[in-house]
């Protein structure tokens, strides 16, 4: 975490991490983040009166007696920090094949094999001293037998477009491990099935794969809520229409300020 300053006690262990003041109990460690609707430091005495331990936020407070409060550059991106650390850094257990060429280990049901793969930077059949040290050096994966079956699908389901219930999805316009591309694949599918109006898309303005802001993940399920108790059909973005997609501001609608490497979108 990027700490600006740190306040109070802060050499206590505590119970739960929280973000949503309303479910703070004795021990917890309250994280203030400022929200579409309204700004967690405004909760930050309600959080102590809870019985949290200490807070994180990114703006100035005076901690009462026997609290302990850090401020932060970015509180949002403290807790997703902090809510690794709680949680071992589950990230690491994970691994994508022929993405980050580590040794964290290949999932069960791998269909991927690149055992005999021999990879080049040039047109030379002749492997160069560059292209030698980087055959030897990348990670070899073995497809699991049990990765595919007879009939030849594998062990990722086949996504037909058969909606049964209301659907609202997120997709970030930049993400290279799922491409964009295969949000409309999947919209033209529902539309095929004649599921399209159980189908509402909205495209974040990242280049990270599912880099959603709490923000918006928080008014995409309040919205499909709403859809789901009250029969209101939330908005989306038209993402079938080149123009649409290809227009400067596409994104711009659903995506809070912040995402990096996107200029800001207009008033």
């Amino acid at each position: 975490m990027d700490v600006v300053e740190a306040a109070g006690c802060l050499d206590r262990a505590v119970r739960q991490l929280r973000y949503d003041s309303r479910r703070v109990s004795a021990g917890d460690l309250f994280v203030a983040v400022k929200g579409k609707r309204c700004d967690g430091h405004a909760f930050l005495s309600q959080a102590y009166e809870r019985g949290a331990q200490a807070a994180v936020g990114q703006g100035p407070f005076d901690p009462p007696a026997g609290f302990g409060y850090v401020r932060v550059a970015d509180s949002q991106r403290a807790l997703s920090q902090l809510a690794a650390a709680c949680y071992g850094h589950p990230f690491q257990r994970l691994f994508t094949v022929g993405v980050t060429g580590g040794d964290l280990g290949v999932a069960p049901g791998n269909v991927q094999d690149n055992s005999d793969a021999v990879y080049q930077i040039d047109g030379d059949p002749v492997l160069s001293p560059d292209e030698t040290a980087l055959n030897a050096a990348v990670l070899r994966v073995a497809q699991d037998p049990q990765g595919r079956h007879p009939d030849g699908l594998a062990n990722i389901p086949a996504i037909a477009g058969r909606l049964p219930i209301p659907v609202v999805s997120l997709h970030t316009i930049g993400d290279l491990f799922v491409p964009f591309s295969m949000e409309q694949i999947y919209a033209r599918r529902a539309g095929a099935q004649g599921a399209a109006d159980l189908l509402v898309t909205r495209a974040i303005r990242d280049h990270n794969h599912c880099g959603f802001a709490v923000q918006e993940e928080e008014a995409a399920f309040a919205a499909l809520d709403n859809w789901v108790t009250n029969g209101v059909k939330p908005a989306g973005d038209d993402i079938l229409t080149p123009a649409s997609v290809a227009d400067p501001e596409f994104g711009c609608q659903f995506s809070v300020p912040g995402h990096a490497n996107y200029p800001a979108c207009a008033p």
